[in-house]
């Protein structure tokens, strides 16, 4: 049902690609149309207003880490599986975290930051989201702290060097809460107990982000014992973006009062990421749609290009938008789409330039690292403390 490269599941790895550009494209209207997202996004008709939904294409990749994280382990039974991902993570993620952060310390030090200047100049810096960032002083002490430390463990928005670094401190926790549930839980008779007691748990805590993890993971249970009917899964992906982009005013207006509690709109994107994976895992057309050549390649620059668009966008996009605007005197639109089209072009640049230069090395780093200090002893050296004692 579904191709693998190298383990790698390529479909998904095309969703999570598709799920980065929703991402940078989210950051754009923040930045420069802000009215799209907080006005107008009322009356957005959801196959538009889904392109800059942020975060349901964060929901996307938390189901897809829980999935992935659990694949090789479910598939195998092995516990050297997981214990090798589980060491190897930190180090996956550092890398790129850390590449992101160097970039963003010399492009900040070198004075190339134009957030807070176009912030200035739209006469949005008491509320401006571009305006929330680099308001510090940059400190090289700052930046290192962040890379090890503070984007896994104590993520302070008002100090970082990278916003985007918000959802790493999330993406580690719970990559070590599927290491630990698929390790402690394998082979019980009552995983699937344990599974409905921890979603009932999450969201009564309205931990969603925790409930995408596991979710992940039981679509991968589901999958590999194929036990699981759905409707026709393009169906069920095609309803699942449609849901996401939907607004509670838009549906009032289009199509009458849905008669749920305010409240559960917030489940949405965290519902509608659930079927658009499920719609990818059981259908074929689907997978074949998605694993062409293009999206391969999105999918291959999904890390690189979440972690460097902000980059761009508050550096050159935001020095772009000030010429066209400020000085060559055009529309804030005309501005707005020079910005736009010249960070997605930069950072899509960059990101291929990640894909295959950083990326490889951040993987080779965490099996550098398995190997040299956690890699278990064969079986053969371990003979003289397992060998049962023989008769004399």
């Amino acid at each position: 049902m579904m191709r693998e490269n190298g383990q790698k599941l390529e479909s998904l790895d095309a969703v999570r690609g598709i799920g980065a550009f929703v991402v940078m494209w989210h950051h754009l209207v923040l930045g420069f149309q802000p009215n799209w997202k907080f006005d107008l996004s009322l009356a957005t008709p959801p196959w538009i207003r889904v392109w800059y939904h942020g975060d349901f294409a964060v929901h996307v990749f938390f189901v897809l880490s829980g999935f992935v994280l659990s694949y090789s382990f479910v598939k195998s039974g092995n516990m050297d599986v997981l214990r090798a991902a589980a060491v190897k993570r930190y180090w996956r993620l550092f890398l790129p975290v850390a590449v992101s952060i160097l970039i963003s310390y010399l492009l900040f030090i070198a004075g190339t930051y134009a957030n807070r200047d176009a912030a200035r100049f739209m006469h949005q810096e008491d509320s401006s989201w571009l305006n929330r960032w680099f308001a510090f002083p940059p400190s090289w002490m700052g930046a290192i702290a962040e890379a090890f430390y503070g984007a896994f463990f104590h993520y302070e928005v008002s100090q970082t060097y990278n916003s985007s670094l918000w959802t790493m401190q999330t993406e580690f926790l719970g990559s070590f809460f599927i290491f630990a549930f698929q390790g402690l839980t394998r082979g019980l008779r009552y995983r699937p107990l344990i599974f409905l007691l921890l979603f009932a748990v999450f969201l009564r805590q309205e931990q969603l982000w925790m409930v995408d993890f596991l979710a992940g993971a039981a679509i991968c249970d589901l999958f590999h014992s194929q036990s699981l009917w759905i409707p026709p899964p393009i169906g069920l992906a095609a309803f699942g973006v449609l849901l996401a982009g939907t607004s509670p005013a838009w549906f009032i207006a289009t199509i009458g009062d849905p008669l749920i509690p305010d409240w559960m709109w917030n489940y949405i994107p965290m519902v509608s990421a659930l079927w658009v994976i499920l719609g990818v895992l059981w259908s074929p057309f689907l997978q074949r749609q998605l694993s062409t050549g293009p999206l391969r390649l999105l999918g291959r620059m999904s890390f690189p290009l979440y972690l460097i668009h902000l980059l761009v966008e508050c550096s050159l996009g935001c020095r772009v938008y000030l010429w066209v605007v400020r000085d060559a005197g055009f529309s804030h639109n005309s501005g707005f789409i020079t910005a736009s089209l010249t960070t997605i072009a930069v950072s899509l640049g960059l990101a291929w330039i990640g894909s295959f230069t950083v990326e490889p090395q951040s993987i080779a780093l965490g099996r550098w690292v398995y190997a040299r200090w956690f890699q278990p002893l064969k079986s053969a050296d371990n003979d003289l403390c397992l060998t049962k004692p023989t008769a004399n």
